[in-house]
């Protein structure tokens, strides 16, 4: 049995619990985007980035404007590799959500990446300040 502890999803994060949940709103209803985050995010929590890429996807298809959908599509793609489309991703993400401290350092990972130093190091301040919060 898959678990994980700090999973928002079921009290001790049981995923195949979660998952069936997330599965049954799913079919009573194809285009809520709640039940297609849960089971995104059961996907990423256990690294499963092939479904986590294609879970994201669908949600994108429903509503391109969900930050944390567009956050899993580039953070699938960079575990698979893909370094352009994770770039894309974090763009969408920090587009809609520029206080999204998690995609800011994705985002300077995948300029790190790509060699492009100055991005990568914007980004990473971005992210700093976000840590930091107010002054």
């Amino acid at each position: 049995s898959l678990t994980c502890p700090e999973a928002p999803v079921g009290r001790q994060g049981r995923f195949e619990e979660a998952m069936r949940a997330a599965e049954k709103v799913r079919e009573l209803a194809p285009e809520n985007i709640d039940g297609w985050g849960v089971i995104s995010e059961i996907h990423v929590r256990s690294q499963n980035w092939e479904a986590a890429l294609s879970t994201s996807r669908k949600i994108i298809e429903i509503d391109s404007n969900v930050a944390h959908s567009w956050r899993d599509f580039a953070k699938a793609n960079w575990y698979l590799g893909k370094i352009e489309d994770s770039l894309y991703g974090y763009m969408k993400v920090v587009e809609l959500d520029l206080e999204d401290f998690e995609s800011w350092l994705g985002l300077g990972k995948v300029y790190e990446k790509m060699g492009k130093e100055k991005e990568a190091q914007e980004a990473f301040d971005k992210a700093g300040e976000l840590l930091k919060g107010p002054q």
